[in-house]
């Protein structure tokens, strides 16, 4: 019998800075390198084990 959902280990991964967002989309999304990493920070904090992190262009768009 497998084991119940409470018995299993899970980690947990975060993307703070989302995907295809901007600030006129939440004008608290952390885009400089400072505000994710004081992101990333909180994130660890509540127990968070991974970041994963949308690589940006200076102007804050999306890099190919």
């Amino acid at each position: 019998m497998p084991p119940a959902l409470h018995d299993r280990a899970a980690t947990i991964a975060v993307a703070p800075d989302g995907g295809r967002r901007a600030k006129i989309d939440h004008a608290a999304i952390p885009l400089t390198p400072a505000d994710l990493a004081r992101r990333a920070n909180a994130c660890q904090e509540a127990g968070a084990a991974m970041i994963h992190v949308h690589v940006r262009k200076n102007r804050g768009g999306y890099s190919s």
